[in-house]
């Protein structure tokens, strides 16, 4: 698990996506916005010029997988 939220100090995980592929109609994970790469004391902390926000943004992409009746 990739840091969500960096700042001067503290680096970690605070954000999730939670989702389930356990059902027959469930969502499917398409893909993913790469989160941005830390390197705890090499990285400037956010907020900065580049992410206004103290955490990244997370996205998913999902598709719909919906059971098939014969």
């Amino acid at each position: 698990t990739q840091p969500t939220h960096h700042v001067r100090g503290f680096t970690a995980t605070l954000d999730y996506i939670l989702w389930s592929s356990s059902t027959e109609n469930s969502l499917a994970l398409k893909d993913t916005l790469p989160l941005p790469k830390v390197r705890v004391g090499l990285t400037p902390a956010i907020p900065d010029a580049n992410y206004p926000s103290d955490h990244f943004l997370l996205a998913a992409d999902f598709s719909s997988r919906k059971k098939s009746y014969n």
